[in-house]
């Protein structure tokens, strides 16, 4: 065998022999205090910062990876998941049940997003075909189709229910499918 006789290192070799059920783990201690650095054990299982590791690796406290982390599986977290920092932090399952995204953008090139409820905060602003909205709504470049559309009040009472005062300007069509000037 080699010489790794270096102060303060580990001097141990792990030699072939008969594993079965209830073979010991290995364990690294810190020497002063004779706390549990880390666990082996015979089923490859490593736990950090604890002992009777659950998982192939298992980790108590933070874990940090300067470089990608691949996940070919599910990832599963029973807090919240934030990657990102300061202002572009986005945080998932944020607000408990129901599961929620927090600051984040919503960007899909194709197919259909299904939202039961859409919270916006900050500039109370929504865009659609535009990255500046002007207003709390603004679609100026796209057309809307509408069920029925309430102004100024949360009770709508017809397909088109304004409350208030309402200002038209060009041309406007009422029970026809023609177009009037208005004077």
């Amino acid at each position: 065998f080699p010489s790794h006789d270096t102060p303060g290192g580990i001097n141990q070799f792990i030699h072939a022999g008969t594993a079965g059920v209830n073979t010991q783990p290995f364990r690294w201690y810190y020497g002063q205090s004779n706390a549990v650095l880390a666990e082996l054990t015979y089923q490859s299982r490593l736990s950090i910062g604890k002992t009777d590791p659950q998982y192939n690796l298992d980790v108590n406290g933070t874990g940090y990876f300067a470089s990608n982390l691949i996940v070919s599986g599910i990832v599963s977290a029973t807090g919240s998941l934030s990657y990102g920092s300061g202002a572009n932090q986005v945080t998932l399952g944020a607000g408990g049940a129901p599961a929620t995204i927090k600051n984040a953008n919503l960007y899909v090139t194709s197919g259909v997003t299904t939202i039961s409820e859409l919270h916006v905060t900050g500039s109370n602003r929504i865009g659609l075909n535009t990255t500046s909205p002007l207003l709390g709504f603004d679609a100026r470049s796209s057309s809307g189709y509408f069920n029925s559309l309430g102004i100024n009040t949360s009770s709508i009472t017809g397909q088109l229910h304004v409350n208030g005062q309402s200002l038209l300007t060009g041309r406007v069509a009422i029970g026809t499918t023609g177009f009037s000037s208005l004077s």
